[in-house]
């Protein structure tokens, strides 16, 4: 692990111990929960069609519909 220095616009310095990856772990942790969330949302999306499909061939009311 690299140690990250920085400093202010007047040169002093601030936040010496700063681990370099950590930006790099926060993104993937970052990019991992969007996937969950996108996967969620997309099987949320898929259980609403299938509920919206089975009512249309099943009637409102539950009743077959004639093809």
């Amino acid at each position: 692990m690299e140690r990250v220095r920085s400093f202010g616009p007047d040169g002093e310095q601030i936040g010496n111990e700063k681990n370099a990856q950590t930006p790099a772990k926060d993104a993937r942790k970052d990019v991992h929960a969007v996937s969950e969330a996108e996967k969620r949302k997309e099987e949320d999306v898929l259980k609403s069609l299938s509920r919206q499909t089975w009512a249309t061939l099943n009637g409102a009311d539950g009743e077959s519909v004639q093809q």
